[in-house]
């Protein structure tokens, strides 16, 4: 990834994964947006309208996760601390969406360095949504809600997030 950042000087380099079940490949993972260099331009008129959501249920135009993302410093440093300590269901996400607003340009690549392994006895794959979880999603709907609709691009960012969140659910 730092050969994207050092290449076309960006803020973000996001790239794929692959995703594996009990030691096997289930499937290889992209955003859903094309590869390529965005800049600020192209981030306001490509990239936010479809960050979240493409249109398509349960498709997100870039994943949420830290894991698969390099950041240049600035981008991600001081805004860091503003995401709320109580947010541990897709915390990813508190962190993510909000850094891409700051970013000037991005990188998109559909190369993958990052093997997402889970066990189908993993807590992820075996629990039930209940009261709390719901009460956890929405301290993560309340911090997107606000950092979005401060944000200049709230008009292309709220829309998003309801199908975002409902996605999260499923």
């Amino acid at each position: 990834m730092m050969h994207y950042a050092i290449e076309y000087n960006v803020d973000v380099v996001a790239a794929g994964h692959k995703e594996e079940l009990d030691g096997k490949v289930v499937e290889v993972l992209y955003n859903s947006l094309p590869s390529g260099y965005y800049s600020k331009d192209d981030l306001v008129s490509d990239l936010y309208p479809k960050m979240l959501c493409t249109g398509v249920f349960s498709q997100f135009g870039v994943f949420s996760y830290l894991w698969n993302k390099i950041f240049r410093k600035n981008v991600i440093f001081n805004s860091q601390m503003e995401v709320d300590n109580q947010i541990f269901m897709a915390e990813d996400a508190a962190c993510t969406y909000p850094k891409l607003l700051h970013a000037n340009s991005v990188y998109i690549t559909d190369s993958f360095f990052y093997r997402y392994r889970q066990r189908v006895d993993s807590m992820v794959k075996t629990r039930d949504i209940d009261n709390s979880e719901i009460d956890r999603y929405n301290i993560l709907y309340n911090h997107l809600f606000g950092k979005f609709n401060s944000s200049e691009y709230a008009a292309l960012l709220l829309p998003q997030l309801d199908l975002f969140l409902l996605s999260l659910f499923t």
